[in-house]
C-alpha cells in the first residue's frame, strides 16, 4: 500500500493487489473493524495491462485511525 497527496493536498491511503478477491476482502475487513468509508477502484497495469485492484480511504482521520492500529 501506500499514502499520497492530491491535488487538494489531501491525504489518501492506497492498498493495491492484483486479486479482485482479495481487494474485496480488504474493504471488507477495514469496514467492519474500523467502520472506516472506503473506496475499490480498478485500474490497468501500463507494461502487463493486468487489471490493478485498489482499496483507498480519502478521509485523514479515518487514515489515522487505521495506521495507529497497524
Amino acid at each position: 500500500g501506500m499514502i499520497c497527496m492530491d491535488s487538494k493536498h489531501q491525504f489518501i491511503l492506497e492498498i493495491s493487489t492484483e486479486n479482485g478477491l482479495v481487494a474485496e476482502k480488504c474493504d471488507a475487513l477495514i469496514k467492519k473493524l474500523f467502520q472506516i468509508t472506503t473506496k475499490i477502484g480498478i485500474r490497468k497495469h501500463e507494461k502487463s495491462r493486468q487489471g490493478i485492484y485498489a482499496v483507498r480511504v480519502y478521509d485523514a482521520d479515518e487514515i489515522h485511525k487505521l495506521l495507529q492500529a497497524v
